[in-house]
């Protein structure tokens, strides 16, 4: 009984050992946006962005449909202007299915 109940503990820790490596890999992730955008480095969006990813953002961008219109649309709205994002609250949630949403 006594090993049963070990190994089931050792299954739950690496469970929440690799829960706790996934959201960090998530937060590492999100915290390249900022970089990309405000140094200028549009192409860096592919380290965010996955190909087919959607982007939802405020008027006059809307919704941006893939990689490459994400990184056009906001090289050409934001080269111009000086920006600074502050990179702070982020909510992550992770799924059995190894998939995860972000909200920042």
């Amino acid at each position: 009984m006594v090993l049963f109940l070990h190994v089931i503990l050792v299954i739950i820790s690496a469970v929440i050992a690799q829960t706790a490596l996934d959201y960090e890999r998530i937060r590492n992730t999100l915290s390249r946006y900022p970089l990309a955008v405000d140094g200028k480095k549009f192409s860096n969006l592919s380290l965010v962005f996955t190909k087919d990813a959607v982007g939802y953002y405020p008027t006059p961008l809307n919704t941006l449909t893939g990689l490459p219109d994400i990184e056009t649309q906001l090289e050409a709205s934001l080269r111009p202007v000086q920006t600074h994002h502050s990179y702070g609250t982020q909510e992550i949630t992770v799924y059995h299915n190894r998939t995860a949403d972000a909200v920042t």
